[in-house]
């Protein structure tokens, strides 16, 4: 998990990102409701890849 601030977007001030799988994958989530922490940010990101691979 790397925790990036952000500057210039309207919204958000920071975004969390990792990597994951072989092959590797990245994924990036900015800080914004109801991501309000790392954990957050992971369980959004969980959930957005487990729906992604119903579709």
């Amino acid at each position: 998990m790397e925790v990036f601030s952000l500057t210039g977007h309207a919204k958000a001030t920071r975004c969390y990102g990792w990597s994951y799988g072989d092959p590797e994958q990245f994924i990036t989530i900015l800080e914004l409701p109801p991501v309000t922490s790392a954990q957050t940010a992971v369980k959004v990101g969980v959930a957005y890849q487990i729906r992604r691979g119903k579709t």
